[in-house]
């Protein structure tokens, strides 16, 4: 079992109270705003050198769950709560609330100011997609490539009730209904009673291709609100690469809920140039 190891204080250790974030929409980079009206998400606190030791959360995803998530958290967060969505239509229901709404690609966000989070800071997935693996995969684009492949049909067998996800990863859940959103992730499910070993532990013993499995765990971050600490993908980061090429499973999982990505993990190799008109005749020369 290769779980990603934990980073940081678990989440709600820190002093509470909520420091009400500025609303704004903040445009994404190249869109030629400046001045005041591009603003930098870690300057609200000062720099990133000067965060005054609060903890920001970056919900990805302003649909029906990340709007909730932006809810929860911003009303008992300890630093200021930022939404990234690339549809202005969700970042503009969620306007009421003290939050930093951001218009990007999550993804591309999460790359391009990955050096600006401090390691307890807070991501909270609420898209469709394995988060966790296409920011790896656009992370680490120009040095390793990240070729997705099915999940082995023999895995399946093993696991709980599993769907095709959309984006050809493997969806995995102990439910085969609808769980309550305001769901705390008790030790025995509060739908049918029963206690089950937690998910991402069952998800770190799949083995494949000679490998144990990585697991990045979801923690709760409120009812029905999972995450991980930006840490906690540095660590995945590291993990991966110091595993070598090769076929990998990647897992991310709370108690009962998961998604799984299967991939080959190649060093990245430059494509030539073809030769343009100009090299044809120095070559035929």
């Amino acid at each position: 079992m290769v779980v990603v190891p934990e980073t940081g204080d678990r989440f709600g250790e820190t002093e509470p109270g909520l420091r009400t974030a500025p609303t704004c929409l903040i445009p994404p980079r190249g869109t030629g705003f400046t001045g005041p009206e591009r603003l930098r998400i870690l300057a609200q606190g000062g720099e990133a050198g000067d965060r005054s030791g609060r903890i920001f959360t970056y919900v990805i995803g302003a649909g029906h769950f990340g709007a909730r998530a932006a809810r929860l958290t911003s009303r008992d967060s300890k630093g200021p709560v930022v939404v990234v969505d690339r549809e202005l239509q969700g970042l503009e229901e969620i306007r009421h609330l003290p939050v930093q709404r951001v218009r990007a690609d999550g993804i591309d966000f999460l790359v391009g100011r990955f050096e600006d989070l401090a390691e307890k800071d807070l991501i909270i997935p609420a898209v469709p997609v394995h988060l966790a693996y296409l920011w790896l995969k656009a992370t680490l684009r120009g040095q390793f490539d990240l070729e997705q492949s099915p999940v082995p049909e023999s895995l399946k067998e093993t696991l709980p009730h599993t769907w095709a996800g959309s984006e050809g990863s493997l969806l995995v859940s102990y439910a085969d209904f609808l769980c309550p959103d305001d769901c705390p992730e008790p030790d025995a499910c509060t739908v049918t009673g029963e206690r089950r070993r937690p998910l991402y532990e069952l998800l770190g013993e799949l083995t494949a291709w000679g490998r144990k499995a990585l697991v990045l765990r979801s923690r709760q971050v409120a009812p029905g609100v999972g995450g991980y600490r930006a840490g906690d993908l540095k660590a995945l980061k590291h993990a991966l690469v110091s595993g070598g090429e090769g076929h990998r499973l990647l897992a991310t999982a709370c108690k009962c809920h998961g998604i799984v990505t299967a991939f080959r993990f190649v060093p990245h190799k430059a494509v030539p140039a073809r030769p343009g008109p100009q090299d044809k005749e120095k070559t035929c020369s």
